[in-house]
């Protein structure tokens, strides 16, 4: 999987609202999370998640 910012994805498109990223952008990130045992969920990418809850799923993966 090559870096990509997600900014792009803040603006709307035909095929979706502003701030939703493809389904199959979001599948491979929770690939990419589950192989580097990060603990992003699909409803972190569809519903969102706040700062201090991202904060606090990233401090148990640095541990």
């Amino acid at each position: 999987m090559r870096p990509k910012s997600a900014y792009a994805w803040r603006r709307p498109a035909q095929s979706r609202p502003s701030g939703h990223m493809p389904a199959l952008i979001n599948g491979k990130l929770l690939t990419y999370a589950r192989e580097h045992n990060i603990p992003l969920t699909a409803e972190h990418l569809i519903c969102g998640a706040s700062a201090v809850e991202i904060d606090a799923l990233l401090k148990d993966v640095a541990a």
